[in-house]
Order: C-alpha cells, then sequence, then structure tokens
C-alpha cells in the first residue's frame, strides 16, 4: 500500500505540473497578438510561394487554384514549385495550370544526386536562391489555403518592423472521428506553440503554414548541422530566428491563415508521419523543444500511472489530478479550436483523452528506434 501512495504522489505531480502548464498556456492565449486587418489591394512586399513536391499530381492544381483566388496583388505574388525526383505527372500539371491561369510560375528540379536526408532543405535554399522577393511563404503541395492566406502572414510584416518569421496553424480535412481525433491534437499543440513563441522560447511550427523573409536562408544557414534530418526545416529556421532576433518570429492566429491539409490514409501512415516528426528532437540546438516533450511524456505517463493505480485500488483520490489535466486540456483546446472556427470537435474530447497518453508516451519512445518511410524513402 505504502508502494502505491508513493507511486502515486509520484504520478499526480506529474500530471498537475503539467496541467498548470496547460492552463498557464490557455490564460495566455489572449495575449498572442491578434492578426491585423486583411491588407488593402495596394500590398508592397513581394512574395514567392514555394512549393516542394513529390508525386502529387492529385493534389497540386487544387492548391494552385488557391493560389490563384488571393486576395493579394498578382503582380507580387509567384510560385516556385521545387520537384523532388517526381515519377508522376505533377509538373505537368501544376505549369499546365500556371500557364492557363496566368499565375507567374517557375520550376526547380532537384537533382538526383542530393542525399536523401537534406532534400526538403537543399529544395528550400534552392528556391531562395532563384527568388528575388522580399518573402518566402511555404505550405505542403496537399494542403489548401484560404483566400486571405497571403494577406494574413504579409500584415505581420507591414505592421512589426521587428518581424522576420510568421507561422500559422494547419488542420485536417473531413469532419469523421478520425479526422477530429487529429485536430483536437493539432489545436492544443499549434496553441502551445504560440504560448511558447509569446514567452520567447519557441518550440515547434509547420512548414505547412509558413513565411519568412528570404534573406534568412543565406544569413543564418538553419540547416547547417542538420542536413542529416529529412525534416525540420521549419522549426530549424524558428530557432535560428529566435537565436538572432529575440523578437523577430510572430504566430498567425487569424482564421484567414489557416490551413487544411489531408489526415494519413492509415495507421501505418500514422506512424510514419509521427514518427518523422518526433525524430526532430536529437538535433535541436535549443533547450525547450525537449523541455516540452518531457512535460507533454510526463504528465501524459503520470495519467497512465494514476489510471491504473485507481482500477486497482479504487480509490477515488486518484482521480482528482487527472479531472485536473482534462480540465485544463478541454478549456485550451477548446479556446483554440473556437479562434479557428473549428466546430464539433468537443463530442470527442473524452475519447481523445483516454486514447492520447498511451499516444504521446508511444511515440516519445519510438522515435528513438528504427525507421520511418516518407515519399517512398527509408530514413534511419
Amino acid at each position: 500500500m505504502l508502494a502505491i501512495d508513493i507511486f502515486g504522489t509520484i504520478a499526480a505531480v506529474g500530471v498537475v505540473v503539467y496541467s498548470l502548464f496547460i492552463a498557464y498556456c490557455w490564460s495566455k492565449w489572449r495575449y498572442v497578438p491578434s492578426a491585423p486587418a486583411t491588407v488593402e489591394e495596394g500590398g508592397s512586399l513581394s512574395v514567392s510561394i514555394v512549393i516542394v513536391a513529390r508525386n502529387e499530381a492529385a493534389s497540386i492544381v487544387p492548391l494552385l487554384s488557391n493560389i490563384k483566388a488571393q486576395q493579394y496583388p498578382a503582380h507580387l505574388l509567384e510560385v516556385i514549385l521545387v520537384n523532388d525526383q517526381s515519377d508522376d505527372d505533377t509538373v505537368e500539371k501544376a505549369e499546365s495550370f500556371a500557364a492557363d491561369a496566368d499565375l507567374a510560375f517557375r520550376t526547380i528540379h532537384l537533382e538526383a544526386t542530393v542525399a536523401e536526408g537534406s532534400r526538403k532543405k537543399q529544395a528550400i535554399k534552392a528556391a531562395a536562391a532563384l527568388s528575388t522577393a522580399d518573402i518566402l511563404v511555404l505550405t505542403d503541395a496537399d494542403c489548401n489555403v484560404q483566400p486571405n492566406w497571403i494577406a494574413s502572414h504579409i500584415n505581420y510584416y507591414t505592421r512589426y518592423e521587428e518581424a522576420k518569421l510568421v507561422f500559422g496553424a494547419f488542420c485536417f480535412k473531413g469532419r469523421n472521428w478520425a479526422s477530429a481525433l487529429l485536430n483536437l491534437e493539432a489545436m492544443s499543440l499549434t496553441g502551445v506553440a504560440a504560448i511558447t513563441n509569446l514567452i520567447h522560447r519557441p518550440t515547434m511550427c509547420s512548414g505547412a503554414n509558413l513565411s519568412y523573409k528570404r534573406e534568412l536562408v543565406q544569413e543564418l544557414n538553419p540547416f547547417d548541422g542538420n542536413q542529416q534530418i529529412a525534416s525540420g526545416d521549419d522549426e530549424f529556421m524558428l530557432h535560428a530566428v529566435q537565436r538572432k532576433y529575440p523578437n523577430g518570429a510572430f504566430y498567425n492566429k487569424g482564421q484567414d491563415s489557416l490551413v487544411s491539409t489531408d489526415r494519413p490514409e492509415s495507421l501505418g501512415a500514422l506512424y510514419h508521419q509521427r514518427r518523422r516528426w518526433a525524430g526532430k528532437w536529437k538535433a535541436y540546438n535549443v533547450p525547450w523543444p525537449r523541455q516540452l516533450a518531457v512535460a507533454v511524456v510526463a504528465g501524459n505517463l503520470g495519467f497512465i500511472c494514476l489510471f491504473s493505480l485507481f482500477l486497482i485500488s479504487m480509490n477515488p483520490v486518484l482521480l482528482i489530478p487527472i479531472a485536473v489535466k482534462w480540465l485544463a486540456e478541454f478549456g485550451f483546446s477548446r479556446k483554440i479550436s473556437r479562434n479557428f472556427n473549428l466546430s464539433g470537435l468537443g463530442q470527442y474530447f473524452l475519447l481523445m483523452e483516454i486514447i492520447y497518453p498511451f499516444y504521446a508516451v508511444f511515440f516519445a519512445i519510438a522515435s528513438n528506434f528504427g525507421e520511418y518511410h516518407w515519399k517512398g524513402r527509408v530514413y534511419p
């Protein structure tokens, strides 16, 4: 009985500390700068939209259609498609659409000799070298964007002189339970990303919804020392900006900035996607992402322990820290979901709370072992 009490106390402390952090994020959300009003037709900053694509024939034209519909001066926009050795007709479809739509468009073909781990980063460096625009805006080829997406990013650069980088949120398409669970996770993660950036301890961002000043690629060399990591170009740039320009990164919380993407098609695809995302932590050269990961694992492992002890002892006191955790997470995810006008997620909250602790602990362990697949390639 003593062992259960000690073990339960340790687990409860982990859960409560994690819950206090989530409650802190909840309370700080209102201080994240709101997106300024949409820019007028006479925007002044030129933009290169960079899309790195490999075998995206099914999704590239819908994305380009969204870009054509942007409420931003067309003469200030161009698209740079970096073709990463596609063996379908991605490039042909993209170039045909751009020609028909009178969309400023250029293609770069990434050489087969580029090392596997560094392909995305080399693609961005190639696009930055080709571009003469003020701002690079990045998204993924399987995403969809809203008409004021570009404008929502550019407003930060025109309103805040110190702005060097702007990042935003993404959500998963679909209205079924699987998409809802993934969106509950995505909203919590993007909320934490916003708050850690607010307190000058940026942890994460997504290359699906990211922009920065073009000269930063050469000035900061953000990919030095992490070329062997297949992904992470987004977060390595975020961390590099924070080191050189502590007030230079902004989170875009405007509804117009939200990007949508396809959810993984299977559990196997979900595993490889999350394994790739989690596998970057070893290469970070700032401590905050690792500290956040430890807090998340501690909170969720604590939940597993407390719930297990409750099933053994049926002691209702053990449910108190769990209730605190659920309350904090519900309030925070609801706040972020409402900000981006994502409805219908709350009905899946309890299911998410049961599943997620096991999911989080599993990937914390899995990220240290084995390999993952991405775009038809295998990475260690």
